[in-house]
C-alpha cells in the first residue's frame, strides 16, 4: 500500500487541506482587500451615485446622488437633483450597506457573485449577485462611482 508514491501523497496532504479556509474565494480575499482598504479612511460623510439594476421600478435602476453621515443616509436625490422618497430612496445603500449586500451568506437565490472595487479608496463600484437558474427574475446589480468625502460641519471643532 505505501509502495505507491502517489497514494503516500495523498495520505499526506489530505489532513492539510482541511487547514485552508475553503469558504475563502477568489471573491471573498478581493472583499476583504477593498474593505481593508475603505476602513482605514474612516470617512464618516460623504456622497457618492449608485443604483441598482434589477426587475424593479424603474427610479431604482437611475443613478441618485446619495448623501451618507455616520453610515445612515441623510438624502437621495436624482442627478437632475430631485428629491427621492419613498421605495427610490429605501433602495439606496451606504458603502457600509454595499460591502454587507456583498458579503456571505448570500440568500438561497444566488447562483453567482461577481464584485468590482474602487481602485484607489477601495469602495464597491460594482455588486452582482445573480440569481439561480431555476429562480426567474432574481439577481441585482449594485453600481456606485464618483465618492467624494464631505467635511461635517460639527467634525471643524
Amino acid at each position: 500500500m505505501w509502495r505507491d508514491p502517489l497514494l503516500r501523497l495523498a495520505c499526506i496532504l489530505l489532513p492539510l487541506s482541511g487547514c485552508t479556509n475553503p469558504f475563502e474565494s477568489r471573491e471573498e480575499r478581493q472583499l476583504r482587500d477593498a474593505e481593508a482598504r475603505w476602513r482605514p479612511r474612516n470617512i464618516s460623510a460623504y456622497t457618492f451615485e449608485m443604483r441598482a439594476i434589477c426587475f424593479c421600478p424603474p427610479e431604482i435602476n437611475e443613478w441618485a446622488v446619495v448623501e451618507v453621515e455616520q453610515e445612515q443616509i441623510v438624502s437621495a436625490r436624482t442627478l437632475s437633483g430631485v428629491t427621492l422618497t419613498g421605495i427610490a430612496r429605501t433602495s439606496r445603500k451606504s458603502v457600509g450597506q454595499l460591502f454587507d449586500a456583498a458579503r456571505p451568506p448570500y440568500g438561497e437565490w444566488v447562483g453567482s457573485v461577481d464584485f468590482k472595487f474602487d481602485g484607489e479608496l477601495g469602495y464597491p463600484v460594482r455588486i452582482s449577485l445573480e440569481g439561480k437558474p431555476n429562480i426567474l427574475d432574481a439577481g441585482v446589480v449594485y453600481e456606485a462611482r464618483n465618492l467624494r468625502p464631505r467635511v461635517l460641519i460639527g467634525a471643524l471643532h
